[in-house]
């Protein structure tokens, strides 16, 4: 007892550990930003906290892995792990691509998926924080929560396009589109406990309703709407949060949605949804 004991000790110190490397990515300063030793210094600084990041998650889904009887963890634990995940969700952009890079994404899309895998019980206790990380997913992959847009200027841009692939015009391109099917992965697993989740998946729903419409710069206009691809690529989720909720929900769905275009675009997607039913998917 006294080992097993001693050994859960641990095992909490090293996750507490592991999520103090969990923290949003805040870039180098300089006074000028095209300076070489201003972009390698900026480039060292990513390659550290990302690295860090990436530890991070392999070590918290490890544990989360392993037997509940070996590691049982308490609600409050994981609610700390969900909370840090929005965190580190909110970072800037550099030169217009997110520091979140879908390596990054995607190791993150599977720790939210492996704690509700294994800590069913628990993620019942935190359902708050637990969907909290799913609108950070989704806001991250609609382009809704990043901050602090930081620009390297040609030199230091050309040094990072270099020595590190994640600021790349490639990843630029790709990477809303790879982090949708990501995101899917984790959608798809929440119909299964639609009798508890079922009266959350609303704010993920308005969201993406919400990038289809735009945002509003103050002058009546409406800006930012979302691409047709990455709206394509999100659809399959949208289907599969369709399918969490009960005809109830549907009609305060219905209620919440604020102007008239928000109300033709969900007919639109909830036809399509329809349609994918008869098929016998989502």
């Amino acid at each position: 007892v006294d080992s097993a004991a001693n050994t859960l000790v641990v095992v909490h110190r090293l996750l507490y550990a592991a999520l103090e490397l969990f923290h949003p990515y805040h870039h180098s300063h300089g006074t000028n930003t095209t300076d070489s030793s201003h972009s390698e210094r900026e480039n060292t600084t990513y390659i550290k906290w990302s690295s860090n990041l990436l530890l991070s998650c392999d070590f918290l889904v490890t544990i989360l892995s392993q037997r509940r009887e070996c590691v049982r963890l308490p609600s409050h634990l994981l609610a700390t792990i969900l909370s840090r995940v929005s965190t580190v969700l909110v970072s800037p952009t550099i030169d217009g691509v997110n520091v979140i890079d879908t390596r990054l994404f995607g190791r993150i899309c599977n720790l939210v998926s492996v704690s509700l895998k294994h800590y069913q019980g628990p993620i019942y206790g935190c359902v708050p924080s637990f969907f909290n990380a799913l609108r950070s997913l989704m806001g991250h992959v609609l382009g809704t929560n990043t901050v602090n847009t930081v620009r390297m200027g040609d030199a230091g841009l050309k040094s990072v396009h270099q020595q590190q692939p994640v600021y790349h015009q490639k990843e630029k391109n790709r990477s809303p589109i790879s982090k949708a099917v990501m995101l899917t992965k984790v959608f798809e697993s929440l119909p299964q406990h639609k009798d508890v989740f079922k009266k959350h998946v609303l704010g993920l729903i308005l969201d993406y309703t919400a990038a289809l419409e735009g945002y509003g710069n103050g002058n009546g206009n409406r800006r930012n709407r979302m691409d047709t691809s990455l709206k394509n690529a999100l659809l399959p989720a949208v289907f599969a949060l369709l399918n969490t909720i009960s005809e109830f929900e549907l009609q305060q769905l219905n209620t919440l949605l604020s102007t008239s275009t928000s109300k033709v675009l969900f007919r639109g997607i909830y036809q399509k949804y329809q349609t994918t039913l008869y098929k016998g998917q989502y």
